[in-house]
């Protein structure tokens, strides 16, 4: 008996039932898409990659991005639509077909004006596009809050602190939110080199 392979299956038939998952993975996003403009007001929430740090540990009760997304959409007018776009790698056939169940797409579409949108979209233009950006400790934060948009993020991430970014609480309301006066990138790019200063070290990664 081998508890990492009870079944004995041979590699080939592991490699096969892996292409499997992520083909059917892939293709329930694709079925869940739904057309979008944007020259409409919409919130931006791109998935992360599963599974990763980012999420669990460091997205804490958030760790289960349903949960965010359901929170965000208290958060939210009904009438704005968050758009969700999927990160590209979990349809690898390695980890990300094992990170996301097919019924995750159909269960966030169950949430009212979601809409899931093609993996082609550019996240630039959509950040850029967006009324709002938000993640649970994603650099969608970071990339949003240097191109001028405010960003609310649900999990505890380094950058914590960083102009506009604003961490979720239940006391957060949506006109806070709105009339959140952005900062200019000279006030981002001095929070970076203080973090850098005061918390970095000299290192190599990969020798």
């Amino acid at each position: 008996y081998n508890p990492i392979n009870p079944n004995r299956l041979n590699f080939f038939t592991r490699i096969w039932i892996q292409n499997f998952r992520a083909k059917n993975l892939l293709i329930n996003y694709k079925k869940n898409i739904k057309t979008f403009s944007y020259d409409d007001d919409y919130v931006y929430f791109p998935l992360h990659y599963e599974p990763e740090r980012t999420t669990n540990p460091d997205g804490g009760f958030f760790h289960d991005q349903f949960i965010a997304l359901c929170n965000l959409r208290k958060l939210i007018p009904e009438e704005i639509p968050i758009i969700v776009k999927e990160h590209q790698t979990q349809f690898l056939v390695l980890r990300g077909s094992r990170g996301r169940s097919p019924l995750f797409y159909n269960l966030i579409n169950n949430l009212k004006n979601i809409r899931i949108v093609s993996t082609s979209e550019s996240s630039l233009k959509l950040i850029n596009r967006a009324l709002i950006v938000s993640t649970i400790t994603g650099t969608a934060a970071l990339e949003s809050a240097i191109l001028g948009k405010v960003c609310v993020t649900f999990g505890s991430a380094w950058f914590d602190g960083c102009p506009n970014i604003i961490k979720w609480s239940k006391k957060l309301n949506y006109n806070e939110i709105i009339q959140y006066k952005i900062s200019d990138f000279k006030n981002i790019k001095e929070y970076l080199l203080n973090k850098k200063d005061k918390f970095t070290v000299v290192g190599c990664q990969n020798g």
